[in-house]
Protein backbone atom coordinates (compact mmCIF):
# COMPACT_ATOMS: atom_id res chain seq x y z
CA UNK A 1 0.00 0.00 0.00
CA UNK A 2 2.98 2.57 0.94
CA UNK A 3 4.71 1.33 -2.22
CA UNK A 4 1.40 2.68 -4.14
CA UNK A 5 0.72 6.29 -1.92
CA UNK A 6 4.69 7.06 -2.70
CA UNK A 7 4.52 6.21 -6.47
CA UNK A 8 0.85 8.48 -6.69
CA UNK A 9 2.49 11.34 -4.53
CA UNK A 10 5.81 11.71 -6.65
CA UNK A 11 4.12 11.86 -9.66
CA UNK A 12 1.35 14.67 -8.08
CA UNK A 13 4.46 16.51 -6.79
CA UNK A 14 5.60 15.98 -10.79
CA UNK A 15 3.03 17.03 -12.47
CA UNK A 16 2.86 20.43 -9.64
CA UNK A 17 5.69 21.39 -10.72
CA UNK A 18 6.22 19.66 -14.27
CA UNK A 19 6.86 24.03 -15.56
CA UNK A 20 9.39 24.77 -13.09
CA UNK A 21 12.05 22.37 -11.53
CA UNK A 22 13.42 25.62 -9.61
CA UNK A 23 10.51 26.23 -7.50
CA UNK A 24 10.34 22.37 -6.67
CA UNK A 25 14.61 22.13 -5.78
CA UNK A 26 13.57 25.30 -3.69
CA UNK A 27 10.41 23.80 -1.99
CA UNK A 28 12.82 21.18 -0.82
CA UNK A 29 15.82 23.01 0.50
CA UNK A 30 13.57 25.04 2.88
CA UNK A 31 11.61 22.24 3.76
CA UNK A 32 14.16 20.40 5.35
CA UNK A 33 13.39 20.90 9.32
CA UNK A 34 9.91 19.48 8.28
CA UNK A 35 10.48 16.18 6.94
CA UNK A 36 11.64 14.57 10.20
CA UNK A 37 8.63 14.95 11.78
CA UNK A 38 6.72 13.62 8.79
CA UNK A 39 9.41 10.54 8.21
CA UNK A 40 8.74 9.36 12.24
CA UNK A 41 5.22 9.78 11.99
CA UNK A 42 4.53 7.29 8.88
CA UNK A 43 8.12 5.14 10.39
CA UNK A 44 5.58 3.20 11.94
CA UNK A 45 3.33 2.07 9.15
CA UNK A 46 6.65 1.45 6.76
CA UNK A 47 10.07 0.57 6.42
CA UNK A 48 10.39 2.91 3.29
CA UNK A 49 9.77 6.26 5.69
CA UNK A 50 13.50 6.72 5.37
CA UNK A 51 12.90 7.14 1.88
CA UNK A 52 10.58 9.75 2.23
CA UNK A 53 12.45 12.86 0.53
CA UNK A 54 13.77 11.28 -1.92
CA UNK A 55 11.08 9.16 -4.13
CA UNK A 56 8.32 12.18 -2.98
CA UNK A 57 10.72 14.98 -3.92
CA UNK A 58 14.15 14.11 -5.75
CA UNK A 59 13.16 11.69 -8.14
CA UNK A 60 10.75 13.70 -9.16
CA UNK A 61 13.20 16.96 -8.99
CA UNK A 62 15.83 14.96 -11.27
CA UNK A 63 13.30 14.18 -13.97
CA UNK A 64 12.11 17.26 -14.18
CA UNK A 65 15.68 18.55 -14.92
CA UNK A 66 16.24 16.03 -17.06
CA UNK A 67 13.80 16.94 -19.26
CA UNK A 68 14.20 20.95 -19.40
CA UNK A 69 17.90 20.42 -19.20
CA UNK A 70 19.09 17.47 -21.19
CA UNK A 71 21.10 19.02 -22.93
CA UNK A 72 22.98 21.22 -20.43
CA UNK A 73 25.05 19.40 -18.22
CA UNK A 74 28.34 19.49 -19.41
CA UNK A 75 29.22 22.38 -16.92
CA UNK A 76 31.74 20.44 -15.16
CA UNK A 77 35.84 21.32 -14.73
CA UNK A 78 37.18 18.63 -17.00
CA UNK A 79 39.19 17.27 -13.88
CA UNK A 80 36.61 16.98 -11.66
CA UNK A 81 34.30 15.61 -13.98
CA UNK A 82 36.96 12.75 -14.79
CA UNK A 83 37.35 12.39 -11.22
CA UNK A 84 33.32 12.20 -10.56
CA UNK A 85 33.18 9.24 -13.41
CA UNK A 86 35.66 7.02 -11.87
CA UNK A 87 34.27 7.01 -8.53
CA UNK A 88 30.70 6.21 -10.43
CA UNK A 89 32.65 3.43 -12.10
CA UNK A 90 34.14 2.72 -8.90
CA UNK A 91 30.85 2.44 -6.53
CA UNK A 92 29.48 0.39 -9.80
CA UNK A 93 32.43 -2.43 -9.70
CA UNK A 94 31.54 -2.97 -5.96
CA UNK A 95 28.07 -3.32 -6.85
CA UNK A 96 29.19 -6.62 -8.00
CA UNK A 97 31.89 -6.91 -5.63
CA UNK A 98 32.55 -11.21 -5.15
CA UNK A 99 33.32 -9.97 -1.57
CA UNK A 100 30.02 -8.22 -1.43
CA UNK A 101 27.70 -10.42 1.39
CA UNK A 102 24.67 -8.08 1.26
CA UNK A 103 21.50 -9.01 -1.24
CA UNK A 104 20.67 -6.78 -4.49
CA UNK A 105 18.19 -4.37 -1.97
CA UNK A 106 21.01 -4.11 0.63
CA UNK A 107 24.06 -3.02 -2.17
CA UNK A 108 21.53 -0.79 -3.76
CA UNK A 109 20.73 0.90 -0.61
CA UNK A 110 25.19 1.10 -1.06
CA UNK A 111 24.59 2.72 -4.17
CA UNK A 112 22.31 5.40 -3.02
CA UNK A 113 24.29 6.73 -0.18
CA UNK A 114 26.84 7.09 -2.39
CA UNK A 115 25.90 8.33 -5.67
CA UNK A 116 22.25 9.58 -5.35
CA UNK A 117 23.07 12.71 -4.44
CA UNK A 118 25.55 14.11 -6.86
CA UNK A 119 23.48 15.08 -8.72
CA UNK A 120 22.58 18.18 -6.68
CA UNK A 121 25.88 19.97 -8.76
CA UNK A 122 23.85 20.52 -11.54
CA UNK A 123 20.59 21.68 -9.60
CA UNK A 124 22.80 24.35 -8.05
CA UNK A 125 24.59 25.26 -10.99
CA UNK A 126 21.41 26.00 -12.47
CA UNK A 127 18.86 26.63 -9.95
CA UNK A 128 19.49 30.60 -9.63
CA UNK A 129 19.72 33.20 -11.80
CA UNK A 130 21.04 36.58 -10.11
CA UNK A 131 23.33 36.88 -7.17
CA UNK A 132 20.41 38.71 -5.66
CA UNK A 133 18.34 35.34 -5.70
CA UNK A 134 20.74 33.77 -4.03
CA UNK A 135 21.02 36.14 -1.47
CA UNK A 136 16.69 35.98 -0.79
CA UNK A 137 17.08 32.29 -0.58
CA UNK A 138 19.79 32.46 2.09
CA UNK A 139 17.21 35.40 3.80
CA UNK A 140 14.56 33.12 3.79
CA UNK A 141 16.62 29.58 4.98
CA UNK A 142 17.72 31.83 7.96
CA UNK A 143 14.59 32.66 8.82
CA UNK A 144 12.51 29.21 8.85
CA UNK A 145 15.90 28.03 10.63
CA UNK A 146 14.42 29.77 13.88
CA UNK A 147 11.22 26.91 13.94
CA UNK A 148 13.93 24.21 14.34
CA UNK A 149 16.12 26.21 16.80
CA UNK A 150 13.88 26.76 19.27
CA UNK A 151 12.02 24.10 19.59
CA UNK A 152 15.22 22.16 20.13
CA UNK A 153 15.64 24.83 22.99
CA UNK A 154 12.40 24.15 24.47
CA UNK A 155 12.51 20.60 24.30
CA UNK A 156 15.80 20.54 26.56
CA UNK A 157 14.57 22.85 29.12
CA UNK A 158 11.58 20.99 29.37
CA UNK A 159 13.86 18.07 29.31
CA UNK A 160 15.47 18.69 32.25
CA UNK A 161 12.16 20.40 34.18
CA UNK A 162 10.09 17.62 33.21
CA UNK A 163 11.84 14.44 31.97
CA UNK A 164 13.34 13.47 28.49
CA UNK A 165 10.97 10.49 28.05
CA UNK A 166 7.43 12.65 28.82
CA UNK A 167 8.53 15.85 26.65
CA UNK A 168 10.07 13.55 24.01
CA UNK A 169 7.03 11.34 24.22
CA UNK A 170 4.39 14.81 23.63
CA UNK A 171 6.41 15.79 20.25
CA UNK A 172 5.87 11.97 19.41
CA UNK A 173 4.48 8.68 19.63
CA UNK A 174 6.37 6.60 22.48
CA UNK A 175 7.47 4.34 19.83
CA UNK A 176 9.07 7.19 17.56
CA UNK A 177 10.53 9.51 20.52
CA UNK A 178 12.51 6.26 21.09
CA UNK A 179 13.83 6.08 17.52
CA UNK A 180 13.96 9.77 16.88
CA UNK A 181 15.97 10.47 20.14
CA UNK A 182 18.22 7.16 19.93
CA UNK A 183 17.02 5.10 22.92
CA UNK A 184 16.70 8.89 24.82
CA UNK A 185 20.36 9.14 24.49
CA UNK A 186 21.99 10.99 27.04
CA UNK A 187 25.68 11.27 28.59
CA UNK A 188 26.00 11.02 32.44
CA UNK A 189 29.51 12.46 33.23
CA UNK A 190 28.30 12.53 36.73
CA UNK A 191 25.74 11.64 38.60
CA UNK A 192 24.37 15.05 38.53
CA UNK A 193 25.77 16.36 35.17
CA UNK A 194 23.89 14.49 32.34
CA UNK A 195 23.98 15.79 28.95
CA UNK A 196 20.83 15.50 27.11
CA UNK A 197 20.04 14.86 23.05
CA UNK A 198 17.00 16.75 21.54
CA UNK A 199 16.48 15.74 17.64
CA UNK A 200 14.07 19.32 17.30
CA UNK A 201 11.79 18.38 14.12
CA UNK A 202 14.70 15.93 12.60
CA UNK A 203 14.79 12.15 12.38
CA UNK A 204 17.37 11.92 14.95
CA UNK A 205 20.01 14.61 16.71
CA UNK A 206 22.51 13.83 14.11
CA UNK A 207 20.79 15.10 11.51
CA UNK A 208 19.61 18.64 13.52
CA UNK A 209 23.23 18.94 13.78
CA UNK A 210 24.33 18.71 10.29
CA UNK A 211 21.45 21.27 9.29
CA UNK A 212 22.77 23.67 12.00
CA UNK A 213 26.01 23.33 10.61
CA UNK A 214 24.84 23.94 6.65
CA UNK A 215 22.79 26.93 8.51
CA UNK A 216 25.89 28.65 8.83
CA UNK A 217 26.88 29.43 5.43
CA UNK A 218 22.76 31.30 4.75
CA UNK A 219 23.13 33.29 8.04
CA UNK A 220 27.12 34.61 7.92
CA UNK A 221 25.73 35.82 4.29
CA UNK A 222 22.51 37.27 5.68
CA UNK A 223 24.36 39.00 8.55
CA UNK A 224 26.67 40.37 5.73
CA UNK A 225 24.86 41.67 3.41
CA UNK A 226 22.17 43.50 5.51
CA UNK A 227 21.68 46.49 4.88
CA UNK A 228 20.74 48.04 7.70
CA UNK A 229 21.66 47.53 11.57
CA UNK A 230 18.04 46.33 12.57
CA UNK A 231 18.10 43.84 9.98
CA UNK A 232 21.96 42.80 10.88
CA UNK A 233 21.12 42.55 14.48
CA UNK A 234 17.88 40.04 13.17
CA UNK A 235 20.21 37.55 11.49
CA UNK A 236 22.92 37.78 14.58
CA UNK A 237 20.29 36.57 16.97
CA UNK A 238 19.28 33.63 14.85
CA UNK A 239 23.30 33.14 14.79
CA UNK A 240 22.86 33.03 18.45
CA UNK A 241 20.02 30.61 18.56
CA UNK A 242 21.90 28.20 15.94
CA UNK A 243 24.55 28.27 18.97
CA UNK A 244 22.24 27.75 21.71
CA UNK A 245 20.36 24.55 19.78
CA UNK A 246 24.00 22.86 18.54
CA UNK A 247 24.18 22.98 22.54
CA UNK A 248 20.84 21.52 23.13
CA UNK A 249 21.33 18.94 20.28
CA UNK A 250 23.69 17.39 22.85
CA UNK A 251 26.22 16.24 20.50
CA UNK A 252 29.43 16.28 21.11
CA UNK A 253 30.85 17.21 18.18
CA UNK A 254 28.88 20.40 18.13
CA UNK A 255 30.82 21.35 20.63
CA UNK A 256 34.08 21.27 18.45
CA UNK A 257 32.49 21.91 14.82
CA UNK A 258 30.83 25.12 15.40
CA UNK A 259 33.90 26.70 16.71
CA UNK A 260 35.98 25.14 14.03
CA UNK A 261 33.88 26.52 11.51
CA UNK A 262 34.28 29.88 12.96
CA UNK A 263 37.62 29.68 12.98
CA UNK A 264 38.20 28.65 9.60
CA UNK A 265 35.93 31.17 8.51
CA UNK A 266 37.59 34.17 10.46
CA UNK A 267 40.66 33.48 8.98
CA UNK A 268 39.56 33.83 5.47
CA UNK A 269 38.17 37.23 6.39
CA UNK A 270 41.48 37.90 8.71
CA UNK A 271 39.31 39.20 11.13
CA UNK A 272 40.54 37.56 14.59
CA UNK A 273 38.41 39.72 16.90
CA UNK A 274 35.14 39.07 15.30
CA UNK A 275 36.31 34.93 16.41
CA UNK A 276 37.27 35.88 19.54
CA UNK A 277 34.39 37.42 20.34
CA UNK A 278 31.96 35.00 18.89
CA UNK A 279 34.03 32.51 20.94
CA UNK A 280 33.88 34.41 24.08
CA UNK A 281 29.83 34.10 23.29
CA UNK A 282 30.38 30.23 22.79
CA UNK A 283 31.84 30.05 25.86
CA UNK A 284 29.16 31.78 27.38
CA UNK A 285 26.25 30.01 26.43
CA UNK A 286 28.58 26.81 26.63
CA UNK A 287 29.13 27.26 30.66
CA UNK A 288 25.27 27.80 31.23
CA UNK A 289 24.50 24.47 29.25
CA UNK A 290 26.72 22.18 32.30
CA UNK A 291 26.60 22.95 35.80
CA UNK A 292 30.26 22.01 35.62
CA UNK A 293 32.19 23.63 33.10
CA UNK A 294 35.82 22.00 33.85
CA UNK A 295 34.62 18.57 33.38
CA UNK A 296 32.67 19.57 30.10
CA UNK A 297 35.90 20.56 28.87
CA UNK A 298 37.72 17.52 29.77
CA UNK A 299 34.94 15.16 28.70
CA UNK A 300 35.33 17.46 24.78
CA UNK A 301 39.12 16.88 24.82
CA UNK A 302 39.04 13.03 25.78
CA UNK A 303 36.32 13.26 22.85
CA UNK A 304 38.68 14.89 20.53
CA UNK A 305 42.16 13.20 21.61
CA UNK A 306 39.31 9.95 20.37
CA UNK A 307 39.11 10.77 16.97
CA UNK A 308 42.60 9.37 16.12
CA UNK A 309 41.73 5.77 17.48
CA UNK A 310 38.57 6.57 15.33
CA UNK A 311 40.39 7.71 12.34
CA UNK A 312 42.64 4.53 12.01
CA UNK A 313 40.24 2.01 13.34
CA UNK A 314 38.97 0.34 10.17
CA UNK A 315 42.82 0.53 8.83
CA UNK A 316 42.92 -2.49 9.57
CA UNK A 317 44.89 -4.73 6.16
CA UNK A 318 44.45 -8.46 6.87
CA UNK A 319 43.61 -10.05 3.60
CA UNK A 320 43.12 -9.04 0.26
CA UNK A 321 39.32 -7.89 0.39
CA UNK A 322 40.67 -5.61 2.74
CA UNK A 323 42.82 -3.83 -0.10
CA UNK A 324 39.95 -3.40 -2.52
CA UNK A 325 37.38 -3.08 -0.55
CA UNK A 326 34.20 -5.15 0.37
CA UNK A 327 31.09 -4.10 -1.44
CA UNK A 328 28.77 -1.31 -1.18
CA UNK A 329 25.93 -1.11 1.58
CA UNK A 330 28.42 -3.49 3.70
CA UNK A 331 28.89 -0.36 6.30
CA UNK A 332 26.43 1.90 5.74
CA UNK A 333 23.94 1.99 8.57
CA UNK A 334 20.86 2.38 6.60
CA UNK A 335 21.71 -1.08 4.99
CA UNK A 336 20.66 -2.53 8.76
CA UNK A 337 16.69 -1.96 7.99
CA UNK A 338 16.39 -4.13 5.08
CA UNK A 339 18.73 -6.87 5.48
CA UNK A 340 19.53 -9.08 8.21
CA UNK A 341 22.47 -6.67 10.73
CA UNK A 342 24.79 -9.39 10.12
CA UNK A 343 25.46 -9.26 6.90
CA UNK A 344 26.98 -5.33 7.75
CA UNK A 345 30.21 -5.40 8.89
CA UNK A 346 31.27 -7.91 11.33
CA UNK A 347 33.03 -5.77 13.90
CA UNK A 348 30.06 -3.06 13.71
CA UNK A 349 29.74 0.16 11.69
CA UNK A 350 33.21 2.28 11.24
CA UNK A 351 32.76 5.39 12.82
CA UNK A 352 35.77 7.13 10.75
CA UNK A 353 34.15 8.29 7.31
CA UNK A 354 37.45 7.62 5.91
CA UNK A 355 37.76 4.21 7.37
CA UNK A 356 33.97 3.27 5.94
CA UNK A 357 35.36 4.35 2.31
CA UNK A 358 38.58 2.42 2.89
CA UNK A 359 36.35 -0.82 4.01
CA UNK A 360 33.15 -0.50 1.54
CA UNK A 361 35.08 1.06 -1.71
CA UNK A 362 39.51 -0.17 -0.89
CA UNK A 363 42.18 1.84 -1.27
CA UNK A 364 41.51 3.33 -5.03
CA UNK A 365 38.21 4.33 -3.63
CA UNK A 366 39.23 6.46 -0.87
CA UNK A 367 42.70 8.32 -3.36
CA UNK A 368 39.50 8.98 -5.89
CA UNK A 369 37.07 10.87 -3.20
CA UNK A 370 40.27 12.35 -1.31
CA UNK A 371 41.05 13.68 -5.36
CA UNK A 372 37.54 14.93 -5.35
CA UNK A 373 37.66 17.07 -2.43
CA UNK A 374 41.13 18.92 -3.56
CA UNK A 375 39.57 19.66 -6.63
CA UNK A 376 36.40 21.10 -5.48
CA UNK A 377 38.83 22.95 -2.60
CA UNK A 378 40.73 24.25 -5.35
CA UNK A 379 37.54 25.61 -7.23
CA UNK A 380 36.72 27.32 -4.35
CA UNK A 381 39.99 28.85 -4.09
CA UNK A 382 39.78 30.13 -7.45
CA UNK A 383 36.47 31.72 -6.90
CA UNK A 384 37.46 33.66 -4.09
CA UNK A 385 40.34 34.88 -5.62
CA UNK A 386 37.90 36.49 -8.53
CA UNK A 387 35.36 38.10 -6.66
CA UNK A 388 35.41 41.57 -4.80
CA UNK A 389 31.60 41.72 -3.93
CA UNK A 390 31.77 41.04 -0.46
CA UNK A 391 27.87 39.24 -0.33
CA UNK A 392 29.58 36.63 -2.86
CA UNK A 393 32.86 36.56 -0.76
CA UNK A 394 31.31 35.39 2.29
CA UNK A 395 28.70 32.74 0.57
CA UNK A 396 32.20 31.41 -0.64
CA UNK A 397 34.35 31.77 2.19
CA UNK A 398 31.69 30.42 4.26
CA UNK A 399 31.08 27.45 2.45
CA UNK A 400 35.38 26.73 2.17
CA UNK A 401 34.47 26.75 6.13
CA UNK A 402 31.96 24.41 5.70
CA UNK A 403 33.43 22.03 3.81
CA UNK A 404 36.64 22.10 5.63
CA UNK A 405 34.84 21.19 8.67
CA UNK A 406 33.16 18.45 7.59
CA UNK A 407 36.37 17.22 6.03
CA UNK A 408 37.99 17.22 9.17
CA UNK A 409 34.48 15.93 11.43
CA UNK A 410 34.93 12.77 9.02
CA UNK A 411 37.40 11.28 11.15
CA UNK A 412 34.34 10.34 13.32
CA UNK A 413 31.11 10.13 11.28
CA UNK A 414 30.12 9.86 8.31
CA UNK A 415 28.69 14.05 7.90
CA UNK A 416 29.09 13.65 3.77
CA UNK A 417 26.94 10.79 3.71
CA UNK A 418 24.31 12.07 5.96
CA UNK A 419 21.15 14.14 5.62
CA UNK A 420 21.21 17.02 4.68
CA UNK A 421 24.68 17.56 4.03
CA UNK A 422 24.90 15.20 1.44
CA UNK A 423 23.04 17.02 -1.32
CA UNK A 424 23.71 20.55 0.49
CA UNK A 425 27.45 20.37 -0.31
CA UNK A 426 26.87 19.28 -4.05
CA UNK A 427 24.30 22.00 -3.90
CA UNK A 428 26.73 24.49 -2.86
CA UNK A 429 29.50 23.41 -4.75
CA UNK A 430 27.33 23.67 -7.85
CA UNK A 431 26.48 27.65 -7.27
CA UNK A 432 30.66 28.29 -6.65
CA UNK A 433 31.39 26.45 -10.20
CA UNK A 434 28.79 28.64 -12.08
CA UNK A 435 30.07 31.77 -10.32
CA UNK A 436 33.91 30.13 -10.90
CA UNK A 437 33.25 30.27 -15.01
CA UNK A 438 31.41 33.69 -15.44
CA UNK A 439 32.98 37.19 -15.44
CA UNK A 440 32.38 38.60 -11.84
CA UNK A 441 29.87 41.56 -13.05
CA UNK A 442 27.54 39.36 -14.71
CA UNK A 443 24.30 38.06 -13.67
CA UNK A 444 24.60 34.32 -13.53
CA UNK A 445 22.44 33.75 -16.82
Amino acid sequence: MWNVYFLLSSFTVFLLFKNDWKKLAILFLLSMPFFGFIINTIRVYTNLAPLFYDVIFLIPLYFLFIIKNNNKTDVLPRELKGIIFLFVLIVFLHFINPFNPLPIVGRFIGIKVWLFYIPFIFIGYYCFEKISDILSFCKIFSIIAILPCIISILQYILSIILGQEVVMNFFYSPDIAEAATQNYARFNLTPTLTILRTPSTFTFPTQFGNYLLCALIPVFVTIYSSKNSKQKNFFKFILILIILASMASGLRGMYLYIPLFFLLFFIQRKNIISFLVIICLFIVIFYNFSSNFNLVIKYIFDLSSGYFFFFFEGFNINNFKDIIGHGVGTSTGAVRYVVDQSLIQASGLNESYYSKILYELGFIGLFVLIMFYILSYRIINECSKKYNNNDILIFIQSFKALLLTIIIAGTKGYYFNLFPIDFFIYFILGIIIKLNTINKDEKIY
